[in-house]
């Protein structure tokens, strides 16, 4: 595959067994994935991991949780896709994306875990409109 064509995902999530399935599940598809357990480190890592073609970003995780990662990309002017995944329930998430859109953020995505990898792989066939269709759970 050309190097150039390859999608890159970032997913931050403090489950490391959750990172090593999504890890490995993308990589079968040749996609190249670059994970952080640690939303601190990721959050300094975002500018030199860029491009990335979606992040997948966990909204419960300790110290630095998904909430407070979404206003950190707000202030940054972030336009990547973002999936925000949770074992919350589905109210929880919903607000979460309504607070990144109020913030101009490209939330494509709300998934409860365990969810459907397929659907990583459909938002990356639409990756190349700038916004596409986002799903709400509930």
């Amino acid at each position: 595959m050309d190097q150039s064509l390859k999608k890159r995902v970032m997913v931050v999530d403090d489950d490391l067994l959750f990172l090593s399935a999504i890890k490995r599940n993308l990589e079968l598809g040749g996609i190249e994935v670059v994970i952080f357990s640690d939303s601190r480190l990721a959050v300094d890592k975002i500018p030199e991991e860029s491009p990335i073609d979606i992040l997948i970003l966990d909204l419960t995780m300790p110290e630095f949780d998904g909430a407070e990662f979404i206003e950190f990309l707000a202030m940054t002017s972030f336009t990547t896709p973002i999936i925000i995944v949770s074992g919350w329930w589905s109210e929880t998430l919903n607000l979460c994306a309504a607070l990144g859109r109020a913030h101009g953020l490209n939330i494509v995505g709300v998934h409860e875990k365990p969810f459907d990898i397929a659907h990583v792989y459909e938002y990356l066939q639409h990756e190349q409109t700038s916004r596409f269709s986002a799903r709400k759970l509930g």
